[in-house]
This record gives C-alpha cells, structure tokens and sequence, in this order.
C-alpha cells in the first residue's frame, strides 16, 4: 500500500485518500520556492498534526544503511570535551537509530520527536 505523510492508518491520520491521489497525479514543475514550501508544510504537519506518522510513500523501509547513518551521528560526540554537546549529539543518534531503523514501518511518537530535535539542530548548527 501507498502511504504518505499523514496516511498513518490508526494513529490519527488526516486522509488515507489523500496519498493515493497524489500517486496518481501527473507530477508538475514547481518552482524551487514552491516545492520547499511544500517540504517546509510536510515537515511542520508531520511535527503538529500527525507526530507518530512515519512520512514513507511505501511499507518495506527499514534498511541496514539508516541504521548505520543513524549510529554515524554519534561520532561528533568523541570529538567534542562538553558534556552538553555530547548528549546533544548521542540524543540526535538514538533519536535517528529509532525513528528511521526501528520504528521506520510503524506509527510512533518517536517519528514527531525526531523530527523536532532535528529541527531544532538544524537551526542550532546555523546559529553557530
């Protein structure tokens, strides 16, 4: 089955439809400022709306390598003497191994969490 941001069935999606009909859609070009609009929505929908939803268009995700780039995360914290900045980045790893190894095919919180701690890294490495 396809399933979409939003498609969570049995966690409080917002419509199963709605993924199966953009599948079916022609693709349009979009202008570079649309389509990260668009990313920027998704992104805010699957943190406010819909948190336990995975966000896959399809049901077999789970791959050896996520789990791997997930654990990858952690390596910043060798580097660093803080202990904030370690658990910062040890939080980023587990949060990741979790959301995109672990639960990857199933409707859970830790796919919300994830994507708000990684949010708020993303604007914390700018900040920088």
């Amino acid at each position: 089955p396809i399933r979409s941001m939003g498609n969570c069935v049995g966690c409080g999606g917002i419509r199963a439809a709605e993924g199966a009909i953009a599948v079916l859609e022609k693709p349009r070009w979009k202008p570079p400022d649309a389509a990260l609009m668009h990313i920027a929505k998704d992104h805010l929908r699957g943190m406010v709306l819909d948190l336990r939803a995975p966000g896959l268009p399809f049901e077999d995700s789970r791959s050896p390598w996520s789990g791997l780039s997930g654990i990858l995360l952690a390596l910043p914290a060798l580097a660093t003497p803080m202990p904030i900045e370690k658990a910062t980045w040890f939080l980023t790893a587990v949060l990741s191994v979790m959301a995109d190894y672990v639960y990857v095919n199933n409707c859970n919180v830790v796919h919300g969490i994830d994507r708000a701690f990684a949010s708020y890294n993303v604007v914390r490495m700018f900040l920088l």
